[in-house]
């Protein structure tokens, strides 16, 4: 057990600091979501389907308009649309609803930012947590400080608040959810916090990351597993209460997340639509943009949404990807041929979004740091299940049939784990003059590089996912949607029910 009192003299003096840093970095990100929404004239796509989502199970519904849902909904043959995304960020509605003016005004933006600055104070919280634990000097304070700064302005918490599309909702669910699961786990893992109690934090963490994205949250429930197994074996009936409290928690989450299946597909084991044979169908094949043969329908029908042999090809795109952009446009053409020879023959057609960029590229800090950190891991058996469960959870978003910017922030929490083990395991070391300087350079480097790309990252992905005319995610009229539905063949009764409006804001704005 570490000496609290001697392991906290190093963050004497720097509490209001570090509660300056997060409050600056809160009002950083507010001015973001301020900013995506003021200075773009096209609104983000999907910018009110969590509100009709809340309404409607309000009224008993699940659910949702055409209009509001456009190629993203998932249909049955009367063009019923459902929401096939998680119900997790309707804790902010039902937390603030009450009193919040959706005819006014959208919760989309307040809702993002809310979950990332929760997510982030608790990445942060690790590294505090980790730094007064280990015994780092008082001298190197300001090392702890800057990377607490770092984190809030060169993490991934200023790409989820600049793009206020509701893809970005439950994925910042499920940051907040990983940031908090890391921050219990490490504060049980340093003697702050019981197991006893952690464990049921940690469940609870878990089970909402499943409503929020469920690749994370497989991580996450290996983790709650570990942990109890853990206190089993240390504690032997004594940590049996905790251990049914949590073994309970999931179970509610995953039953919960069945149960919302059955009442959306009819099948408690039907998480979305299809391309054909199915009750329910995918947006695009209903609206009739996609066909059931095309190429990604094939790859999906062949290999699988999520095959194993994706894992590595798309871990090393994921980190090594350069953008296309300027003079990089050679290196990134080459980048992507050499992905499409090397996975097309064996795996189809795994479809490239953008704007890419590499996360060596992205958080070049986090990066460098995780390699110190792999090292520290393999050293801290406190902290391997957290390093296990968040890798987990990457593994399942690599072997996922589509790469694209936004899942390159399901993959910040095994990054995360292992730079903040790392930033932690060199501030302890006692390098030469020569090897500091070195670390000194090399750190500030990062630090402004990865300062510089993570913004211009966030300029560059503050566009799209709009509601551009003519294109993808373009605005339904009553009239377009009613045309549409024709089209497919749909009944005048069929299609005025799901071309119905959601709220007069929808039809204002």
């Amino acid at each position: 057990m570490t000496d609290m009192g001697a392991a906290n003299a190093p963050f004497a003096g720097g509490k209001r600091i570090l509660w300056l840093i997060s409050v600056l970095g809160s009002v950083y990100f507010g001015f973001l979501v301020i900013s995506s929404w003021t200075l773009f004239d096209l609104k983000p796509f999907g910018w009110q389907i969590y509100d009709a989502y809340y309404a409607a199970i309000l009224d008993g519904r699940f659910d949702l308009p055409a209009r509001v849902l456009r190629y993203e909904g998932h249909y049955t043959a009367d063009g019923t649309g459902y929401l096939y995304h998680g119900v997790a960020p309707l804790l902010t509605r039902f937390a603030f609803g009450w009193a919040w003016p959706f005819e006014t005004f959208p919760m989309n933006g307040f809702s993002i930012w809310f979950w990332a600055v929760v997510g982030t104070l608790g990445w942060q919280h690790v590294l505090v947590t980790l730094a007064r634990t280990a015994g780092v000097s008082a001298d190197r304070r300001v090392l702890v400080l800057a990377l607490c700064a770092a984190l809030w302005v060169a993490g991934p918490g200023p790409a989820l608040v600049i793009n206020l599309s509701f893809y970005h909702e439950p994925i910042a669910v499920a940051f907040a959810m990983s940031g908090l699961f890391a921050a219990v786990w490490t504060r049980a893992a340093r003697g702050v916090t019981p197991m006893s109690v952690a464990v049921v934090l940690l469940a609870v963490c878990a089970m909402v990351a499943v409503h929020a994205r469920p690749n994370v949250a497989i991580g996450l429930y290996a983790g709650v597993v570990l942990a109890i197994g853990h206190g089993l074996w240390r504690d032997r009936s004594a940590f049996l209460i905790p251990a049914i409290i949590a073994m309970g928690i999931l179970a509610a989450g995953g039953f919960g997340y069945l149960g919302l299946n059955a009442l959306r597909f009819g099948d408690a084991l039907i998480t979305h639509g299809s391309y054909e044979g199915s009750r329910v169908v995918y947006g695009n094949v209903f609206w009739g943009i996609e066909t059931k043969d095309s190429i990604r329908a094939a790859a999906f029908e062949e290999h699988g949404r999520l095959n194993p042999l994706r894992v590595v090809p798309n871990a090393a795109f994921y980190l090594f990807d350069v953008p296309s952009a300027s003079f990089l446009t050679g290196l990134s053409d080459s980048i992507l041929g050499l992905y499409r020879a090397v996975t097309e023959p064996i795996l189809g057609h795994i479809r490239v979004g953008g704007p890419r960029t590499g996360l060596v590229m992205l958080w070049p800090l986090w990066c460098l740091l995780a390699l110190f950190g792999i090292r520290a891991a393999w050293r801290d058996t406190q902290m391997a299940g957290l390093v296990v469960a968040v890798a987990l959870s990457a593994i399942v978003t690599l072997a996922y049939g589509t790469i694209t910017f936004r899942y390159r922030l399901d993959l910040w929490p095994v990054i995360a784990t292992l730079a903040l083990m790392g930033a932690v395991f060199c501030m302890r070391r006692e390098p030469g003059i020569a090897a500091k300087a070195w670390i000194v350079g090399l750190g500030t480097t990062a630090f402004i590089v990865g300062t510089a790309t993570t913004t211009a990252s966030v300029y560059k992905y503050a566009s799209p996912l709009r509601e551009r005319p003519g294109e993808y995610f373009e605005k339904w009229s009553e009239d377009a949607c009613l045309k549409r539905a024709a089209q497919i063949g749909l009944t005048v009764e069929q299609g005025t029910k799901t071309c119905r409006s959601h709220s007069s804001l929808e039809d204002a704005v």
